[in-house]
């Protein structure tokens, strides 16, 4: 989601389809295809999330790695390189 966040400014106000489309080509260039990957659909989900506050980019207190928070998640969030 850093990717989405980084071409769509305003991502806390709006979706932005094109800067979805572009952050999951990225995406899908930085992670092979043996590994899981998101679909486009999750992306969609997941701007949407950060535009109503219930998702929220955290950077990591140790490695300064920024990290996807849900609100109401059933798991403490925990940044996913440290």
């Amino acid at each position: 989601m850093s990717f989405y966040c980084a071409l769509a400014p305003n991502y806390a106000s709006r979706v932005d389809p094109e800067a979805v489309m572009a952050a999951h080509r990225i995406y899908l260039e930085d992670n092979p295809p043996a590994s899981h990957r998101i679909t486009l659909n999750e992306v969609w989900v997941l701007a949407r999330a950060l535009r109503s506050a219930e998702a929220r980019l955290v950077p990591c207190s140790k490695c300064s790695a920024k990290y996807l928070e849900v609100a109401r998640q059933h798991y403490a969030p925990a940044c996913p390189h440290c």
